[in-house]
């Protein structure tokens, strides 16, 4: 999008992508790069998400496939025309001011990045994007466990784990798809988490999804209250997602813990339409955050 931007404004851009396609994470890959997994969903309706200037083709869920982002992107750029202004597997590995322009040192990404060469540039947008790197939580005796542990950015094989009791750490969109994925495998599914969540549902009662049903003079009531009342903006959604949890999901199991869940403020609601049949079934199980670690 800041390429197209850019061009359309009347600058020479160009871009670099570190990988040989663009889209970035919404390309399913097994290399050791963040990716969406093969069952990865994305949250928002394609009636939300779409880009103003290039909607979502008809044939596209209500709720995109990560194949389907993938699908955008590419067509996006050819929309646009973007291809001859990309430039794949190109990484860069210095930015640095010198005299009055930007020197940015670039490489192949197939090769060693001491072969590189430094293009000069009046701007520099980073667009690298903020799933970048894991977040590996600190476990107590961790090293007693003689089991296999990984970080999910590395899962890429539930079968791998079949007949197997599988403990994942941290209940959310990431351990949703991990959840899910092992669901058909696995012997038993455990989610640890800390704090409670606030489940949703994809679609309302009347089968429209979920962030279709806000008029206008909602999302632009929302907005300003967000930016000069935030307090108040949030004990609002806390109440409305609550109130939306409980009629889409009744019957919750105490036992689950979830129900103590932070306000919106800090923790984004889990949307478990793909997710909760597996808990219903008890084949996946939240559980409470992990004391520490005291062998197999």
């Amino acid at each position: 999008m800041a390429l197209k931007n850019f061009r359309e404004s009347g600058f020479d851009a160009i871009l670099y992508e570190g990988r040989d396609w663009v889209g970035g994470l919404w390309k399913p890959s097994t290399d050791d790069a963040l990716s969406a997994a093969d069952n990865t969903i994305l949250n928002t309706s394609k009636y939300r998400a779409a880009i103003t200037d290039f909607p979502m083709p008809d044939d596209f869920d209500d709720f995109p496939t990560s194949y389907q982002l993938y699908q955008y992107w590419n067509d996006y750029c050819n929309h646009f025309q973007l291809w001859p202004h990309v430039h794949l597997n190109t990484k860069a590995s210095a930015v640095r001011r010198e005299d009055d322009r930007w020197a940015v040192d670039i490489y192949d990404a197939e090769k060693d990045s001491s072969a590189s060469q430094t293009e000069y540039f009046d701007y520099v947008c980073v667009a690298t994007g903020t799933f970048s790197k894991p977040r590996v939580p600190k476990l107590a005796d961790i090293e007693k466990f003689a089991g296999k542990t990984t970080h999910v950015m590395y899962h890429h094989n539930p079968s791998q784990y079949a007949g197997k009791n599988v403990l994942l750490v941290g209940l959310h969109s990431s351990a949703s798809d991990a959840a899910c994925g092992l669901a058909p495998y696995a012997a038993k599914v455990w989610i640890s988490h800390r704090s409670g969540v606030v489940f949703v549902p994809r679609f309302s009662p009347d089968g429209a999804p979920f962030d279709k049903f806000p008029p206008l003079w909602f999302t632009i009531f929302s907005l300003y209250l967000s930016a000069w009342f935030p307090s108040a903006f949030f004990w609002i959604m806390d109440q409305l997602l609550g109130s939306m949890s409980k009629k889409a999901y009744p019957n919750i199991p105490k036992s689950w813990e979830v129900g103590n869940a932070p306000s919106i403020a800090v923790a984004t609601p889990l949307i478990t339409e793909e997710l909760y049949p597996h808990l219903e079934s008890g084949v996946c199980e939240p559980v409470s955050s992990i004391a520490k670690i005291t062998g197999l």
